[in-house]
């Protein structure tokens, strides 16, 4: 019996799909390898595609991402803390040079765990500190810095860049949970970003 291309193509798609029904774990893994060999061949050609793939679909990739994270929760919190032991190092170093993203960044973990809305980047942080002369709007005097939340965490306030100041630690632990807004005695509008 002979069959043309056609027939042949499909017959063996039928073959392949029944063989994968009959043995999926082997299938993803032959899968799995195979890719593997394609990648390691041409790097480039599927670091293009994925970055192609990302920006066409960032939702799918959010989505995908955030699945992944959710189903893997206590592996990256392994992870991490296996990190964290073995670069202790690395991570001070960082810290050290770059201690205004250290200080947002604990800013940002201490927000998100309250829940509350919004974010800083350390460039909006250095930006408004420049803004007041990188004075303490408290006191005015040239001090370390603190981010302040004009209207506290704790009162539901955002973490959003309109509602931080720059207080010394002084100012800041004798303001506590006070809504006192030393911006307006500056005559500087706050950044609504």
């Amino acid at each position: 019996m002979s069959y043309s291309k056609e027939e042949r193509i499909q017959r063996h798609r039928d073959a392949d799909r029944r063989w994968k029904e009959k043995d999926p774990e082997h299938a993803r893994l032959l899968g799995l390898q195979r890719a593997a060999r394609a990648y390691q061949k041409d790097p480039e050609k599927f670091r293009q595609r994925s970055a192609k793939f990302r920006k066409e679909y960032p939702e799918k990739v959010k989505k995908t991402l955030s699945n992944w994270e959710h189903e893997h929760k206590e592996e990256r919190l392994r992870y991490k803390a296996e990190y964290r032991r073995t670069h202790k190092k690395t991570i001070t170093l960082y810290r050290e040079k770059n201690p205004d993203k250290f200080k947002v960044f604990k800013q940002n973990r201490r927000a998100r765990e309250v829940q509350a809305i919004g974010s800083f980047t350390a460039k909006q942080w250095r930006d408004l500190c420049d803004r007041y002369n990188n004075k303490c709007l408290g006191c005015g005097k040239k001090r370390k810095l603190t981010a302040d939340h004009v209207v506290p965490l704790s009162k539901g306030g955002t973490n959003r860049i309109s509602n931080i100041q720059p207080l010394c630690g002084s100012c800041n632990s004798k303001k506590g949970t006070k809504t006192t807004d030393f911006r307006k005695a500056h005559n500087v509008k706050p950044n609504h970003k």
